[in-house]
């Protein structure tokens, strides 16, 4: 399988060097290829020498188009699709740097399905310089300077755990910074709707047709990516880029699941800029009440995954589902077990952790506990399987 990131740009320099450089050392498996498309927006600062000049060690195609009044992330991302070769398509912010599992995470996932798009979180990092030579070296953590944020979808995830098909509202998620999908669904949709011309909304919308035929949202939790540090305050010129666009993703959908996303101007206004998971959690819980998705407390049956055995562990969480919300926590090493639980539908809730170690485990029991969603925890089964 191969996949195309595709990686728009506009006077980065400095940012998309430690990008691409960090690209080189992606752990691949041997059916695994990929390659990078940077479509430059019409940059003056020398982006196009700097990436002429530096050693990679995948194909990279530069593509550079001249920047106009109806210029867009939209346009030239879209650019990049059809420059594409590969069968699924990776979308990547240029100011990001990205773990060595990064690719092989994101096509894992496609392996096993053809009808899903991948979302992928990020790590904000705090004021400094990457060590370019650390990153040259594939010494990718050790070259960055300090974490200093989390991404807020992540307190999303601890809320609804790490099942998507839990969040009624996961299309708004799909942001284009660390996604992907294959290219042929978005080819069905019409790629990106190059009539969001200023910030936001464009990659969500996008989003919101993929869910419209049948694409289902998978989150892969290796599919990490690190923000470089650089001033992008939400200042009222964005709020109002915000607000323009999202009165063109309500006129070309006029349902309600579009216009909840009113819910979160209060996290956009910087007169107000209320918390993302407080606002979020109006526009997800919204759309769950007109679903008939609010989750009851109701008795609880837990199944910690411990190894890979006999029993079909799938048929068994099917099961547990019908009667009432499960709780998985997967202690295992099967490889494809997340993906199945995001791709199942039940009735009932089903949460999906994974835990690495006991500390991990522990911290999600604290997790269930403090659950505001779920504030009576009635464990009728809790079994190790």
């Amino acid at each position: 399988m191969k996949a195309s990131i595709v990686i728009p740009t506009f006077n980065n320099r400095e940012l998309i060097e430690p990008c691409l450089l960090s690209l080189n050392h992606q752990i691949l498996d041997s059916s695994i290829h990929f390659e990078v498309i940077v479509v430059d927006d019409g940059s003056t600062d020398g982006t196009g020498s700097l990436i002429a000049s530096l050693d990679l060690n995948y194909e990279l195609r530069y593509s550079y188009i001249n920047r106009k009044s109806g210029s867009s992330r939209s346009q030239a991302r879209n650019i990049g699709i059809n420059l594409a070769q590969g069968d699924v398509i990776i979308f990547l912010d240029g100011d990001q740097v990205v773990d060595l599992g990064f690719v092989k995470e994101h096509l894992r996932i496609h392996q096993v399905r053809d009808d899903l798009a991948v979302i992928g979180l990020r790590k904000y990092l705090s004021k400094g310089k990457v060590d370019i030579d650390k990153i040259r070296s594939g010494l990718i953590t050790d070259a960055l300077p300090r974490v200093e944020q989390h991404d807020e979808r992540w307190n999303l995830l601890n809320r609804f755990s790490e099942n998507l098909f839990n969040i009624k509202t996961a299309w708004h998620l799909f942001m284009t910074c660390n996604v992907s999908v294959r290219k042929e669904h978005l080819v069905a949709v019409g790629c990106l709707d190059e009539g969001f011309l200023n910030w936001g909304l464009e990659d969500c919308e996008l989003g919101y047709r993929l869910s419209q035929i049948g694409i289902k949202f998978v989150y892969g939790r290796n599919a990490l990516v690190y923000h470089q540090y650089h001033a992008s305050d939400f200042d009222e010129k964005r709020y109002l880029e915000w607000l323009e666009n999202f009165k063109y993703f309500q006129s070309k959908h006029p349902v309600i699941e579009v216009a909840a996303q009113n819910a979160l101007i209060d996290f956009f206004d910087p007169k107000v800029r209320k918390s993302w998971l407080s606002c979020y959690l109006r526009f997800e819980f919204a759309i769950r009440a007109i679903k008939g998705r609010i989750p009851e407390a109701q008795k609880i049956s837990i199944l910690e995954v411990t190894a890979q055995e006999e029993i079909n562990i799938i048929d068994l969480i099917k099961a547990e589902a019908a009667k009432g919300n499960v709780v998985v926590i997967d202690e295992s090493d099967q490889d494809h077990l997340d993906i199945e639980v995001q791709c199942l539908e039940p009735q009932n809730e089903i949460l999906y952790f994974k835990a690495s170690d006991d500390k991990r485990k522990l911290e999600i029991y604290q997790l269930l506990i403090n659950q505001g969603v779920y504030p009576h925890l009635n464990i009728i089964n809790k079994g190790r399987y």
